[in-house]
C-alpha cells in the first residue's frame, strides 16, 4: 500500500509502497478516505514538538491521527465492526486492560500510544492503518469523511468540560481562539452554554470564534480579558475558564476569570510553564478555585463528541477544510506551514 514515511524527525516525507497492517484479534484495518495534517503533526515530524518515548519511535515512520474511512477487515475478537463499515478513529489509543482504562480514564493508560505521533504506532496518512475495536466509532450518516477529521479536537474539548462537570446554561470564557480554541466554543455551545466569551489577539481568530457561536468576542490587545469578563458577568466570572494558549499570562487570566468555585480547564502548556501569583492565597485559595488539567481524551469522550455531531447539536460546518490526493502531499505540507493559510489541510488517501 501506499502511504506517508519520513526517516527521523527533520526528514523530508516520502510517499513508499509499504506492507500493509495486519490486525491483531481486537484490532480493526480501516481503508482511510481522508486525514487531516494538523500543525501538531508537523511539529512532531519536524522534531520540535512533545513527543513521549521518542526512543520508541519506529522509522520510517507514518504520521497523522485524525483519520476515517471504510472497515476494511477485523481480527477475530472484533465484534463491533464488519467490512464496509463507515467509521473514525480516536487516534489516542490505549491497551484496554490496565487499571486506568478499567476505570474509564484511558486517557492516562500506562501503555497508550498515538497513530503517528508516539510510541512507534503507525499513523493514518496512509491507504490502510489499523487501531484496536475500542478506538473505532461508527459514523454516523450524516458526517462526511472530511468532517469526521474534526472529531479528535471535539473529543478533546468534550473530555475538558466534562473535567468541569458543566450543566446546561453553564457560562465559559475561552482563551485562544484558533482552530482548537474555536472547536471549544463549538462544543461549549454544543453542551448547552448560555454564554460564551472568546479572547485572541489576533482578529481572523475573533472573527472566526464569533461564526463558531460565541456570544461575546475580547480582543485581548484592546481590552482587559478579566475586566470584560467581570463586567458580563456581574462581578461574578464565568463558571469555566479554557486556558488553550499556554503561557503564563493567559493562564492567569483564566484562573482569575473565573467565578468562586469555578473551575479552570489548562489545555495549551504543551512545554514548560512556569506560573507566579502575586497574591495566590486571595486569588486562588479564598476563592477555591479548581485548577484542572486536561490530556487528550477518553473513549467516551470520543464517543459523545461523535453523539453531538451526529444529533447536529456540534456544527462542524464553520471549518475550512481544503483536500489533496496524497501524491500532492508535499504541496499540503507546504500550505498547511503558511500562516497566513487559515484553512484544514487533508489527505484524500484514496485519490
Amino acid at each position: 500500500m501506499r502511504a506517508v514515511t519520513y526517516s527521523g524527525f527533520g526528514a523530508e516525507p516520502r510517499i513508499e509502497d509499504v506492507p500493509p497492517p495486519q490486525p491483531n484479534a481486537p484490532d480493526v484495518v480501516v481503508r482511510v478516505e481522508c486525514c487531516q495534517l494538523g500543525g501538531d503533526v508537523l511539529k512532531i515530524m519536524a522534531g520540535n514538538g512533545p513527543v513521549r518515548d521518542a526512543d520508541r519511535f519506529i522509522f520510517p515512520h507514518t504520521p497523522g491521527y485524525r483519520a476515517a474511512g471504510v472497515v476494511e477487515t477485523v481480527g477475530d475478537e472484533v465484534t463491533k465492526f464488519a467490512p464496509g463499515d463507515r467509521v473514525v478513529i480516536n487516534g489516542f489509543v490505549n491497551c484496554g486492560e490496565c487499571e486506568y482504562c478499567r476505570r474509564g480514564l484511558d486517557n492516562l493508560c500506562v501503555a497508550s500510544g498515538m497513530l503517528g505521533i508516539d510510541s512507534g504506532w503507525p499513523g493514518g496518512q496512509a491507504e490502510l492503518v489499523k487501531a484496536p475495536q475500542w478506538a473505532v466509532f461508527a459514523l454516523p450518516d450524516g458526517i462526511a469523511f472530511d468532517r469526521a477529521t474534526l472529531l479528535p479536537n471535539a473529543a478533546l474539548l468534550v473530555h475538558a468540560y466534562g473535567r468541569a462537570g458543566t450543566t446546561p446554561g453553564f457560562t465559559t470564557a475561552i482563551y485562544g481562539c484558533g482552530l482548537v480554541g474555536s472547536g471549544a466554543v463549538g462544543v461549549a455551545k454544543a453542551l448547552g452554554a448560555s454564554r460564551i466569551v472568546a479572547i485572541d489577539r489576533e482578529p481572523a481568530a475573533i472573527d472566526f470564534a464569533g461564526r463558531c457561536g460565541a456570544t461575546d468576542l475580547v480582543d485581548s490587545t484592546e481590552q482587559d480579558p478579566v475586566e470584560v469578563i467581570r463586567e458580563l458577568t456581574d462581578g461574578e466570572g464565568v463558571d469555566v475558564a479554557v486556558e488553550i494558549v499556554g503561557i503564563q499570562a493567559t493562564v492567569q487570566q483564566a484562573i482569575l476569570s473565573t467565578r468562586p468555585r469555578g473551575v479552570a480547564l489548562l489545555i495549551g502548556a504543551l512545554q514548560g510553564l512556569t506560573l507566579e501569583f502575586p497574591d495566590y492565597y486571595s486569588e486562588v485559595i479564598q476563592r477555591e478555585i479548581d485548577i484542572k488539567p486536561c490530556f487528550g481524551k477518553t473513549q467516551a469522550a470520543f464517543a459523545k463528541a461523535v453523539e453531538l455531531a451526529g444529533d447536529g447539536a456540534l456544527d462542524l460546518s464553520p471549518y475550512p477544510l481544503t483536500s489533496h490526493p496524497l501524491a500532492e502531499f508535499d504541496e499540503a505540507v507546504r500550505e498547511a506551514k503558511d500562516p497566513s493559510n487559515q484553512a484544514l489541510h487533508l489527505t484524500l488517501m484514496q485519490a
